[in-house]
């Protein structure tokens, strides 16, 4: 094998041991809105860091306008369901495969899957897919 072929095999290496080891272990300390939470510690991915995770896995928009009554409504369900299953505990947050620096949106939220108890959140918000 090349000496370049070594060299770049190490650095893909190097890239995927990066981003594998983000921290997976947070507690959620406030609701933002239906899928939007604040956690501690503050995650990190690449050179982006920051407290608030956007959920993935549901869709509270769907087919609906911010402004619709519709979805005031579904947006307030969620945060009240959100609140009993995952405020002030602990969960675990997943991004396949890796998390990598396109996993910010453009806010600033991680964008991820939680899990509570090795449970995917969407499980329970299944009318919103």
């Amino acid at each position: 094998m090349e000496l370049r072929h070594i060299l770049i095999i190490n650095n893909v290496q190097n890239v995927i041991k990066k981003n594998k080891k983000m921290e997976t272990n947070f507690k959620v300390e406030e609701i933002i809105d239906g899928n939007i939470v604040r956690v501690n510690p503050h995650w990190t991915v690449g050179e982006k860091s920051g407290d608030t995770v956007f959920i993935r896995g549901y869709d509270l928009k769907k087919n609906k306008s911010e402004d619709d009554e519709s979805f005031l409504l579904a947006n307030e369900i969620a945060k009240m369901r959100l609140s009993c299953l995952v405020l002030d505990k602990d969960v675990e947050l997943k991004n396949l495969p890796y998390h990598t620096p396109e996993s910010v949106d453009l806010h600033g939220r991680l964008k991820c899957n939680m899990y509570v108890n090795n449970k995917n959140i969407s499980t329970f918000f299944s009318e919103f897919n």
